[in-house]
């Protein structure tokens, strides 16, 4: 007979059995949890560490900047950058006063300037603005500062050029006024205090002034001079000596070469003093340096001349030949004279750009270059040709330009046996657009400079623009001290 459990009893097993199991499931679980993530983490792959090889520092490529263009050739402008700040530029301290000021209505975009490497000097350029001087007084400029920017490249710029020019025709003429090498201030990489180590003395009237960075583009890539939206007096102007751009080898308006017509003017202000003597103009031939190599216009890794602004290039417009160029047996330096009024007083020079936008004054209808006879209106086209790395038509530029003075009455003594050897170099030659002859520029530089200087009367013949001033003795072209050995630019892919 079995003995029954009393119910008070049972129920206390119960609850004591019931209190043992909860006392064992708090005690494992987390033993069990912890296992679990002990096991997880054992079996879980570690994570891959980043393999890490140093170069050499000469090795490492250089950051790309935001914005920072990667080309092979330089630019004749800068593209957009946004809104362009003007910072604000110390007051002068006495005696110096602001001379003239148009530092304001920054544009963004900036237009080329710069005196490149020596494997770049194809692409040295030269962009300037004109100002003027009341009449009665006479300025001692003794600081220039201008807005500008880099492009193509971080900088710094080693240091600037800062040439002044009488002004001819609305366009930069005779050059009286030069200073290299100078040292600049920057605060911003953006406003520009260049002071003049020699002052420029100049009296009434109008002048052109033109600064120019000096920096490797291999090194800090590419300098550019603001542009400025409102203009006073003439537009800017441009010029590319050694036909690198392939366009406007002599002074013409900034707009027409390199584009951006909403801001034809740059941004700048002279500083110096008022009163002084009369100066003496310091006549130089144009600065022009004989490149050693020149760069193809068009080069295989993405190449491109045209500027970041993506500016119209419009050329004047080419008149078409009338006749076909005659051959002439003998090569003749006397241009071929028609009797027609003269322009102006004999004995002294016009430049070119006179010359080609005044075919009315010409002295003559026709002229003979090289072996090859050519009616005024094949020599417009000539005169009108881009020269595009074609040195048969700087020279050409040059030599029309001479024959013209020449036959108008100016003294030929000193350009003579230049014009003889520029007509034996072209031969039988026809020059473009008339024909397609052609002539490296490195073989043509001597005698085009020379040309040049007569035309700008820096030789026997005074320029027109001073009839009547006596024209001191020519200095030799500009020299370039070295900054440092040349390089060739990085090809990290060249430029500006």
């Amino acid at each position: 007979m079995k003995k029954q459990i009393h119910p008070s009893i049972k129920a206390h097993l119960l609850r004591s059995g019931f209190y043992v199991l909860l006392l064992l499931a708090v005690c494992v679980i987390p033993l069990a949890l912890a296992q679990q993530r002990t096991n997880k983490n054992a079996i879980r792959p570690a994570p891959a560490q980043p393999q890490t090889q140093l170069l050499p520092p000469d090795l490492r490529p250089a950051p790309v900047q935001a914005g920072q263009r990667i080309s092979q050739i330089p630019l004749r402008s800068s593209g957009p950058a946004g809104i362009r700040h003007i910072g604000i530029l110390p007051h002068p301290r006495l005696p110096e006063v602001v001379l003239y000021d148009q530092y304001d209505n920054a544009d963004t975009a900036s237009t080329s300037s710069q005196n490149f490497e020596l494997d770049f000097d194809a692409f040295d350029d030269f962009t300037g603005d004109d100002f003027v001087v009341p009449s009665g007084e006479t300025w001692n400029i003794e600081e220039m500062d201008v807005l500008g920017a880099y492009f193509n490249g971080l900088g710094p710029a080693v240091s600037f050029n800062i040439f002044i020019y009488q002004d001819s025709a609305t366009l930069p003429g005779t050059l009286v006024y030069s200073a290299t090498d100078l040292a600049y201030t920057s605060a911003d990489n953006l406003n520009f205090v260049i002071p003049l180590t020699v002052p420029a003395t100049v009296t009434e009237g109008t002048y052109w002034v033109s600064v120019q960075c000096n920096m490797d583009f291999g090194v800090g890539g590419q300098w550019g001079w603001t542009d400025r939206t409102v203009q006073a007096f003439s537009g800017a102007a441009w010029q590319n000596p050694n036909g690198g751009f392939g366009i406007c080898p002599t002074w013409d308006l900034r707009t027409t070469c390199v584009g951006e017509p909403a801001a034809p003017d740059q941004v700048f202000r002279l500083v110096g003093t008022t009163g002084g003597a009369t100066p003496t103009p310091t006549a130089t031939t144009t600065p022009s340096v004989t490149p050693t190599s020149t760069p193809s216009v068009t080069p295989t890794t993405t190449p491109s001349v045209t500027p970041s602004v993506t500016p119209s290039v419009t050329p004047s417009p080419s008149p078409t030949p009338s006749v076909t160029p005659s051959v002439t047996p003998t090569p003749s330096a006397t241009p071929t004279v028609t009797p027609t009024p003269s322009a102006t007083p004999g004995g002294c020079v016009f430049g070119f750009g006179y010359w080609k936008n005044h075919p009315q004054a010409w002295p003559v209808t026709e002229l003979q270059l090289g072996n090859v006879t050519y009616t005024q209106d094949q020599l417009l086209s000539i005169m009108h040709e881009p020269v595009r790395g074609n040195g048969l038509v700087s020279l050409a530029h040059h030599l029309i330009t001479a024959k013209l003075n020449v036959a108008n009455g100016a003294d030929p003594s000193c350009i003579q046996q230049t014009i003889a050897d520029a007509d034996a170099l072209i031969g039988d030659l026809v020059v473009p657009p008339v024909g397609d002859g052609y002539l490296s520029p490195r073989d043509v530089n001597a005698l085009k400079d020379t040309l040049e200087a007569y035309n700008e009367g820096q030789l026997c013949a005074p320029s027109c623009d001073n009839e009547g001033t006596p024209t001191p003795a020519p200095t030799t072209t500009p020299a370039r001290t070295p900054r440092h050995p040349p390089t060739l630019p990085h090809h990290h892919r060249p430029p500006r």
